[in-house]
């Protein structure tokens, strides 16, 4: 099958934290893989007590990065992105991320 795909995949297994533009009905899933563009997230199937999206929401998703600083210990960043529903599937769902997504440390 022809890759399509113009930006890279990287295959992460990552905490996020989706929740919907409106601020509302959070809940984390796990990334199973990341690009510039985007992210796919498994998990949705598994819940009956939060959220279910549909093809085309608006999202608000924070992926979680680990990080190491050498002299003050590990760190958290975050990529913060606001993307659309793009693909459902019985395992997840994948969103295409609108352009404003950015990398920020968290103060943990």
């Amino acid at each position: 099958m022809l890759e399509r795909r113009s930006e890279v995949r990287f295959q992460l297994k990552l905490e996020a934290m989706v929740e919907e533009a409106r601020g509302q009905d959070a809940m984390i899933l796990r990334t199973r893989d990341v690009s510039s563009v985007g992210v796919y997230l498994h998990g949705q199937e598994q819940r009956t007590d939060g959220p279910t999206y549909c093809q085309g929401d608006l999202l608000l998703v924070q992926i979680y990065l680990p990080a190491f600083r050498p002299k003050n210990g590990r760190i958290m960043s975050v990529v913060r992105a606001e993307g659309r529903v793009v693909r459902l599937e019985a395992q997840g769902l994948a969103i295409r991320f609108r352009r404003e997504s950015r990398i920020e440390p968290l103060d943990v």
